[in-house]
């Protein structure tokens, strides 16, 4: 790979870090299911798991028992939704901490992010 396709590919890649940091979404569920890791992977090669993909499988699996345990979804601009499953059992208690803990992770990340940018671009 050439130098010049390298540093394409690597604005591509920078260029979605700051759409995808333009919001933060974190959706935690509790239920019964189960399938293959090749199911789930992305289909363009890159043996990834792709969210829309096994979202999209999980809608067309009838015998799928999820329930929204925590969802959270913040703005760069702040705004944000938080829904929480009311009457949580003690299980769904300990989901909604590990669900805390994912959006300080997910917001961390995204600082992170910004800030790589910001010094790659030596916006001031």
């Amino acid at each position: 790979m050439s130098l010049e396709t390298a540093f394409n590919k690597f604005k591509e890649k920078i260029g979605k870090a700051i759409e995808d940091a333009a919001s933060l979404e974190v959706a935690t569920f509790t239920g019964d299911f189960s399938y293959k890791a090749a199911e789930l992977v992305s289909g363009d090669g890159n043996s990834k798991f792709d969210l829309a993909e096994i979202t999209s499988k999980l809608d067309m699996k009838a015998n799928v028992d999820m329930q929204l345990v925590a969802y959270t979804k913040i703005n760069i601009d702040s705004d944000t939704v938080n829904i929480v499953k009311s009457d949580l059992s003690t299980e769904d208690a300990e989901l909604v901490e590990l669900h805390k803990t994912m959006v300080d992770a997910a917001q961390k990340s995204r600082a992170a992010i910004i800030d790589m940018v910001q010094k790659l671009v030596k916006i001031n």
